[in-house]
Parts: C-alpha cells; sequence; structure tokens
C-alpha cells in the first residue's frame, strides 16, 4: 500500500527522521470490505497508523510527556481518496476504539489520557 496517500506519509516520517526524530509507528487494517483468493484473504474497509515522535535519546518511556507528538490516521482501503494524509488524521482514542488495542500502555495513564485525545495538527 505505498502509493499515494500512504507513500505521502511514509515521505513525511522520514522527513522527521531525518531533521532528527525518533519515530514507533504501528499499523493495522480494520473492518471487512470484501475477500479475495476464493475467499482465503480479507481485504479491510479501513487502514490505520499510530505514530509517536519522540527527540532521539534512550529511555523511550520516560521521554513521553504531555507534549509528545502522536499522529493517527485511519484511511479508507479504496482507490478514490485524497492524497494528503492530513485529511485523515484522527485521535489515537479514536483508532483504539476500533481496533481495541492499548497503545502507548508502558506510559502513565495521566500522560496517556492527554497524547492519546489530541488530534495532530501540525
Amino acid at each position: 500500500n505505498n502509493q499515494g496517500v500512504w507513500a505521502n506519509l511514509e515521505s513525511y516520517c522520514r522527513s522527521l527522521v531525518t531533521s532528527g526524530d525518533e519515530l514507533y509507528i504501528i499499523s493495522g487494517g480494520q473492518g471487512l470490505q470484501y475477500y479475495i483468493a476464493n475467499g482465503h484473504v480479507a481485504v479491510p474497509a479501513n487502514t490505520w497508523k499510530v505514530i509517536i515522535v519522540l527527540a532521539n535519546g534512550s529511555n523511550d518511556v520516560s521521554r513521553v510527556t504531555t507534549t509528545t507528538r502522536t499522529i493517527a490516521v485511519v484511511i479508507p482501503n479504496s482507490g478514490t481518496i485524497n492524497s494528503d494524509w492530513r485529511t485523515y488524521r484522527v485521535s489515537v482514542d479514536q483508532v483504539e476504539a476500533i481496533t481495541g488495542f492499548d497503545f502507548f500502555s508502558n506510559v502513565p495513564v495521566s500522560i496517556q489520557n492527554v497524547i492519546e485525545a489530541r488530534v495532530d495538527n501540525q
């Protein structure tokens, strides 16, 4: 899925790394659009990514604060989507709600509550 909107997001992520940031990226699919390969492969209705942006360093969990940037997107698995990934930004909480996952679970809850509720606007 490395074209269009995904290629643009990956290029943006590479620019963050080039400027000295460290990224943790988690991605997956959600929902069911249809099956292919005689019903052996499920094609998801949406694809998502959750990204946490940290300055380079050590002891990752201790570097996460309420000002840490997170980027989350949920993108329809369709050929007719906007190529600007920013159109599909949501909160990490929203991705957790549709996936059932608990991202950043090693981070203190008081910090999780802030960074997971925020929708990136940079």
